[in-house]
C-alpha cells in the first residue's frame, strides 16, 4: 500500500510531494509502499465528517464541506483527512501583504 492511502499519513499543507508518518516518525514521500501501511477506515473518515463538518481529498487536493462530495471521493477511492502535518516555519515561507 502507498503511503497516500493509509491512515498514519499526515499530508504536508504546501508542499504535496512530502507528507510526514506517524507510525515512522519521518518524512515521507505519497508513492512510497510500505509494510506497516494500514487502510483508512471509511466509517471513521465519516464519524470525522460529522464532527468537524469538512474533510479534505489528498488526491484532488480539495475540501470537501458536502456529504454528497464526501461521498462521491469515497466511491472514487480517495484519500480523505483532516489531519494534516504541522509546518512551524511555513509562516517565514509566505510572502508579505503588505
Amino acid at each position: 500500500m502507498k503511503c497516500i492511502n493509509c491512515a498514519y499519513y499526515r499530508q504536508h499543507p504546501i508542499y504535496d510531494f512530502i507528507g510526514y508518518c506517524e507510525k515512522k516518525g519521518s518524512v515521507v514521500f505519497p508513492e512510497e509502499s510500505c509494510k506497516d501501511a494500514i487502510s483508512i477506515v471509511k466509517e471513521e473518515t465519516e464519524k470525522l465528517f460529522e464532527n468537524y463538518g469538512w474533510a479534505y481529498c489528498i488526491e484532488c487536493g480539495s475540501v470537501l464541506f458536502d456529504r454528497n462530495e464526501l461521498d462521491k471521493h469515497i466511491s472514487l477511492g480517495h484519500s480523505l483527512t483532516q489531519k494534516f502535518l504541522e509546518d512551524e516555519v511555513a509562516i517565514y515561507e509566505s510572502p508579505g501583504g503588505d
